[in-house]
């Protein structure tokens, strides 16, 4: 039985795969549509229909909250009101984002937002910091600093939206 949705079926698979920026996660899929309790409901997927991801794996998906500034490696802890995260989660200080990035993430081109602040309390069963703690893997660009001003430079006129 899978124990995150009830399927008596087959087990679920597990498929490892690597994230953009070289991390690792484990999506297990399931034969059929879970509600968002994991309860079976609206979507049974027939038989050999290609198989969907359940919405109640067995983990939690939650943000990396990475240690550092990719660009200066300024250290940013969780609770660190200067993160600033885009969509793929690449994480800089808010320093780099405005006098150096310019709101133009180097890796993807998207603009940036502040990162959420994780509980400390445990406000919920298995959420907070002590129950998923942040990231220690230290993270830094990809590129030189002369490609990546030439990249902002290039994309930086041009709304976050509408890239």
């Amino acid at each position: 039985m899978h124990r995150a949705c009830g399927d008596r079926g087959e087990r679920p698979t597990e498929v490892t795969a690597r994230g953009r920026n070289g991390g690792l996660f484990v999506v297990r899929i399931c034969r059929r549509i879970c509600d968002d309790r994991g309860a079976p409901g609206l979507g049974r997927v027939a038989s050999g229909e290609p198989n969907v991801l359940c919405c109640k794996s067995d983990g939690i998906m939650a943000l990396q909250l990475r240690p550092n500034c990719e660009y200066c490696d300024r250290d940013l802890p969780p609770d660190s009101a200067d993160a600033r995260i885009c969509s793929y989660e690449c994480t800089f200080c808010a320093d780099c984002v405005e006098s150096k990035l310019h709101n133009v993430c180097p890796n993807c081109g998207g603009g940036f937002t502040m990162r959420p602040i994780r509980p400390a309390q445990e406000w919920r069963p298995g959420l907070s910091i002590e129950k998923r703690p942040p990231s220690d893997k230290r993270v830094h660009l990809s590129y030189s600093l002369d490609d990546i001003a030439a990249h902002s430079a290039r994309i930086r006129t041009i709304a976050p939206e509408r890239r």
